[in-house]
């Protein structure tokens, strides 16, 4: 019996050898598979997310533990808070400056700018501790007052950091617009990210890359990046947080499982902030918007998506409007990237690549954009709540979006009309929780009709 167990161990210990071995065998051979070729080419650009995350958790255990915050007035709180944007906005102005000096030299104006830098960062690290906290509190007060809070609480709690957000690599296959990769990457300069694109679509020759900066980052705590804009800094927390709530039902645990999910999510996300950026405005900073300290940015509404004119026209002179090549009418910035969309979508439906691709170059061009390929379109596409942000909606239609022969992706228009038909926002997140397909979305909308109309 004693020999035979022995045996049994040797053989036992064998098997997971070779088990062990095969494994890393396996691992240590290169991946030629698209997602390997395309993932070695990111390798040396990824953004360490475990790094981050120790120092990002270990600096909210400080805040928590020993800031001083809770015992602010609220009025300090907000003298704080608008400090606080102020420093950035003048540290983006001066930063602006001192590149400008490398094509227009002046060692002494540079040397000053970057004294006066070095002072502004000071103060700015002394009151990002302190302000994030605080901005936390103010956005968590209007969740509860909107219904998201559990005995007092909200669940998940508030929580972020100002950083510098990582950039992401998007692909999508060139035959249809489609995001499949999105890959985290640290912040490239302009040349670095060409550069990467370059190397991904040679090595995976089928595929179009597209990097791109972020607002924001979802992780906990989330990732938020600076602003001189007081809106888009509660709206960026604000969308980062319903990330998180979204995280423990079905539309944020199948966020990947279906590229209709992931426009859901993110477009719902977005109306969601921008409902709440206002909402925190009024409920703190009324005065100063009424004095025009603070600006309002003018967020798209369910009428932009029932109007032919979206944004603001672009134009190349004071007075001369943008016109598109394909006709005569004046149009804006929104209408020519939705339209591109559209026919993009329909060029590659009929399998003419190459001339969708060709259709997405003379617009690049016109418009003056660093890219615009199919995996522009699938990244910004997947943000529908803007009409002019490349999602295919059909602008300007009065066809309902619950009619089978709607023109087209009725996800933004359908989403914002679910959240103007809602009572509270609490409401609204309530119901597009369960939410998963384009189907289901459709279904919620006829049923919030009925419910709230």
């Amino acid at each position: 019996m004693v020999v035979i167990r022995y045996k049994l161990k040797i053989y036992l210990r064998a098997a997971l050898l070779i088990i062990v071995l095969a494994f890393t065998i396996k691992d240590g051979l290169p991946d030629h598979s698209r997602g390997g070729r395309i993932h070695a080419a990111a390798h040396p650009y990824e953004f360490n997310y475990i790094a981050w995350e120790v120092e990002a958790l270990w600096s909210k255990a400080r805040q928590s533990m020993w800031g001083y915050q809770s015992y602010v007035p609220d009025a300090n709180r907000k003298e704080a808070i608008l400090e606080y944007i102020e420093l950035v906005g003048q540290l983006l102005d001066l930063e602006g400056q001192l590149e400008a000096t490398y094509t227009t030299p002046s060692a002494a104006n540079a040397d000053v700018l970057r004294r006066q830098i070095a002072d502004l960062e000071k103060r700015r690290a002394e009151l990002q501790p302190i302000v994030e906290p605080m901005i936390e509190s103010q956005v968590s007060t209007v969740l509860a007052e909107q219904g998201f809070g559990v005995m007092g609480q909200i669940v998940p709690p508030v929580s972020f950091q100002f950083v510098e957000t990582p950039d992401v690599l998007v692909v999508s296959p060139r035959e249809v617009i489609r995001q499949d990769f999105a890959i985290s990457l640290r912040p490239l300069d302009v040349d670095e990210a060409a550069q990467l694109e370059q190397e991904v679509e040679t090595v995976s020759p089928d595929d179009a890359a597209y990097v791109t900066g972020t607002g924001g980052v979802g992780i906990w705590p989330a990732m938020v990046i600076e602003s001189r804009y007081a809106a888009y800094v509660f709206e960026i927390v604000a969308h980062e947080w319903s990330h998180h709530y979204l995280f423990m039902f079905p539309l944020g645990m199948e966020y990947l499982g279906l590229p209709e999910t992931r426009i859901i999510n993110e477009t719902t996300a977005t109306v969601f902030g921008n409902a709440m950026a206002l909402l925190v405005l009024d409920r703190f900073y009324g005065q100063e918007v009424a004095d025009g300290q603070i600006w309002i940015p003018d967020y798209p509404t369910l009428a932009d998506f029932q109007s032919p004119t979206v944004q603001t026209p672009i134009t190349p002179t004071a007075d001369e409007p943008l016109r598109d090549p394909d006709g005569p009418r004046p149009t804006t910035r929104g209408t020519i990237i939705n339209r591109t969309r559209i026919t993009a979508d329909y060029l590659l439906a009929l399998g003419r690549v190459e001339a969708a691709e060709a259709y997405m170059e003379t617009r690049r061009q016109w418009l003056g954009m660093r890219v615009l390929n199919q995996a522009w379109f699938a990244f910004n596409g997947g943000y529908q709540a803007d009409p002019g942000q490349g999602g295919g909606a059909s602008v300007g239609t009065t066809v309902d979006v619950t009619d089978p022969a709607y023109p087209g992706d009725p996800i933004g228009p359908a989403i914002h009309e679910i959240a103007e038909l809602a009572p509270t926002l609490g409401d609204f997140l309530n119901i597009m929780r369960d939410v998963t397909t384009r189907q289901e979305l459709i279904d919620i909308l006829l049923e919030s009709r009925a419910r709230w109309q």
